[in-house]
């Protein structure tokens, strides 16, 4: 009599701590599956973010390549105009000085005919 209700005792403990552990098992899978999950969707963010650094980084690159491109373009431009300046001056400097040339020997007739008439 005393064994019966001790081994009920026991089984009763005995389920009681399965049903303790089972909760506890489950909870623990929950977890990890949650962890898991977690993980996983913090590698797709990482991915994402890894992508859209990229495509930031490529966009950077593209703009940096139009801002070079741009930048000899205008250098080019920059550079034709000094040499056009530098020729349009040269030109003008020539022919300065051959409406030099041409005034001296009017000045020089005109200085004799003026000596002619004095």
């Amino acid at each position: 009599t005393v064994v019966a209700p001790a081994s009920v005792n026991m089984a009763s403990f005995v389920l009681t701590a399965r049903t303790v552990v089972a909760p506890a098992s489950a909870s623990i899978r929950e977890f990890d599956l949650a962890a898991k999950t977690a993980v996983v969707e913090n590698s797709v963010n990482t991915r994402s973010c890894v992508h859209s650094v990229r495509i930031v980084a490529a966009q950077v690159f593209v703009s940096t390549r139009k801002f070079v491109l741009v930048a000899e373009s205008v250098e080019d431009q920059a550079s034709a105009s000094i040499i056009s300046g530098d020729l349009a001056a040269r030109s003008a400097q020539n022919k300065s000085s051959v409406n030099t040339r041409r005034f001296v020997p009017n000045a020089r007739s005109a200085q004799q005919r003026l000596s002619q008439y004095r």
